[in-house]
């Protein structure tokens, strides 16, 4: 008889340990751009959205941190960004 819960099965395990990932990626992005370090938060964010291309808030959190980096540092976008955005 198996267990009756979610966790028991293992593609659920996986699927909430990359979300729990890309949750961390988000969090660890937001203080580095709080520091000033962008370059760093913008390759955290692009790692969590690569490892997790389905999760749209990983897409919003890459998206929004290059709308607000183009922003507020006043720099044109080229074509490549806006792909990425």
């Amino acid at each position: 008889v198996q267990a009756f819960y979610l966790w028991h099965e293992k593609s659920l395990w996986s699927l909430s340990m990359v979300y729990q990932r890309s949750v961390a990626r988000q969090l660890i992005a937001d203080s580095l751009s709080n520091r000033g370090q962008l370059d760093e938060a913008r390759a955290f964010l692009e790692e969590a959205v690569h490892e997790a291309p389905l999760d749209p808030q990983a897409a919003l959190a890459l998206g929004a941190f290059l709308l607000r980096i183009a922003f507020y540092t006043g720099q044109d976008r080229s074509p490549d960004d806006i792909k990425l955005a």
